[in-house]
């Protein structure tokens, strides 16, 4: 089985993300190493991770690898994200005027500000870290280690600009007299959570959703009865980028009902709507993963899904959708079927009929001919 993945292009001003993940890969496998380049928009530092004054600055505090996996964040809506902004002990002269042949010093002060989603003024952002007000959060550099660091919590979907000055003023000078600071920003960016929509589509002039085995036995495939799926961001703010941007991973899979009865044709399903919120669908009997058919890339929807199951039976049918550019399993090695951490990563959706409930498709029995013989003759 094989998982389809989607590419978006859209324009330099809203793009998030360069690609680098954009490969097929196996159904329940792990996308890469969950690498993200920097896009126009300058995820991350404001000096690329592995430029080497930037790895003098910061030492052992920089694993580039970590970081550029790390700008991009799920959002956990349980816990929600959080992370340590590490700045450099030591200044970085590089681009300092007159500093040729200086020993780099250690800074005695920082400067932290939240820059808000946009990056254009400083803004409170006490819900983060309870000290960054609108003017900024200042610390002494008295326990090296310690106060060079920004811890923050709680972080919303979308992006986040911080801004961090470093200050030398080791003899307590006041700081408006002193020498423009140099400073840095960093940026990252919360995936929103998405919002699934699957419909099941109908020819013109049929009413149920079913076909007959025959129609999918051998080399037979049928097209006629589709699943149309679209994904959007469940919080309708977020629209730089647009949901469409971003590149997702998906899985189609099929539940089989089981009848409670011979002909009593009422069916119970071994995976729902409920349970798909943490359950993992490819542990339960009778949920099996489908391959989709009829592929085109469309911005922010899936190809239409054509079922193309050959049992007879009643059937519910869900995608299970996810980011491509941030797999889930990134930092716990392969990712195996039943290793499905960060489920608040995965979302997924039960195709619904136009009444807005499950859709349950029918696959008939193609019957057989009769044959007809004699018995009880009297002439």
């Amino acid at each position: 089985m094989k998982t389809k993945i989607q590419k978006f292009k859209i324009a330099l001003a809203v793009l998030l993300l360069c690609g680098g993940l954009g490969s097929v890969a196996q159904a329940q496998t792990s996308v890469g190493t969950g690498t993200i380049p920097k896009g126009p928009v300058n995820l991350g530092p404001g000096s690329s991770s592995v430029a080497a004054n930037r790895g003098t600055a910061l030492g052992s505090s920089l694993v580039p690898a970590y970081e550029n996996s790390n700008v991009v964040l799920f959002y956990d809506p349980t816990t929600k994200p959080g992370f340590t902004l590490v700045a450099s002990e030591n200044e970085d002269l590089t681009d300092v005027t007159g500093a040729t042949g200086r020993t780099a010093r250690k800074f005695t002060d920082y400067n932290w500000f939240y820059m808000g989603t946009a990056g254009t003024a400083a803004a409170a952002g006490t819900a983060f870290n309870t000290n960054l007000a609108a003017g900024g959060y200042a610390v002494k550099n008295a326990t090296p280690g310690v106060s060079n660091k920004l811890t923050l919590t709680n972080l919303t979907e979308g992006f986040h600009y911080f801004k961090v000055q470093g200050v030398v003023n080791p003899d307590g000078i006041p700081e408006t007299e002193l020498c423009v600071v140099k400073e840095e920003i960093y940026v990252v960016y919360v995936l929103p959570t998405l919002k699934i929509t699957a419909t099941g589509v109908l020819p013109s002039g049929t009413t149920g959703f079913q076909y007959c085995e025959s129609e999918t036995e051998g080399t037979n495939t049928q097209s006629k009865l589709k699943v149309a799926t679209t994904y959007a961001f469940e919080n309708t703010d977020l629209t730089n980028p647009a949901a469409s941007a971003f590149e997702v991973k998906y899985n189609w899979y099929a539940v089989k009902g089981v009848e409670s009865a011979p002909g009593s044709n009422v069916y119970t399903y071994p995976f729902s709507e409920a349970t798909a919120k943490t359950a993992v669908p490819t542990t339960v009997t009778g949920v099996t993963l489908q391959t989709p058919t009829a592929l085109t890339s469309v911005a922010g929807a899936i190809e239409d899904f054509a079922p193309q199951l050959k049992e007879f039976g009643k059937y519910k049918l869900f995608v299970e959708v996810e980011y491509t550019l941030k797999d889930r399993g990134v930092g716990k090695g392969v990712e195996s079927p039943t290793d499905r951490h960060r489920t608040y990563a995965i979302y997924r959706a039960f195709a619904k009929d136009a009444a807005g409930t499950d859709l349950v498709l029918a696959v008939t029995p193609t019957p057989g001919k009769p044959h007809i013989t004699i018995e009880d003759v009297k002439d």
